[in-house]
């Protein structure tokens, strides 16, 4: 269920934990937003001074699928690479990532929205260019 609280700017925090509740949040809501996961990279670049609404994508945080013959996974923007590589472990897969941030919890939505990667990117690609989709 979404938790909904105040910050001291006044901005209003919601926690979806499903993407239907982080829709509703979004629909109903007016003004700026911030995305925020696990705010590894909250001093980069510029980003509203006072939201109206940060949403914060912790609770989608789960692997929604893994084929491991396909070499196909399907998980949330939540989701810490962290978590995501040690579930890939199991089937003697990763994701060739090595960000800086992985050690402080960089989720899969903000490497992806800031295009941090690490240098594995010289071999084998950003990011972007391993997803297939996005919802």
């Amino acid at each position: 269920m979404t938790a909904s609280t105040s910050t001291p700017a006044g901005s209003t925090v919601q926690r979806p934990t499903s993407v239907d509740e982080a829709v509703k949040v979004l629909r109903d809501s007016r003004g700026s937003v911030l995305f925020r996961g696990a705010g590894t990279k909250m001093s980069w670049a510029g980003r509203p001074q006072d939201p109206d609404l940060v949403l914060e994508t912790g609770g989608l945080d789960r692997l929604l699928d893994h084929n491991p013959a396909d070499m196909t996974a399907s998980a949330q923007a939540g989701m810490p690479l962290r978590a995501l590589q040690d579930r890939l472990a199991e089937a003697g897969q990763w994701l060739a990532l090595d960000p800086p941030t992985e050690p402080d919890g960089a989720t899969l939505g903000g490497l992806l929205s800031t295009g941090e990667y690490g240098p594995r990117r010289l071999r084998y690609g950003a990011l972007r260019d391993l997803v297939i989709g996005v919802t």
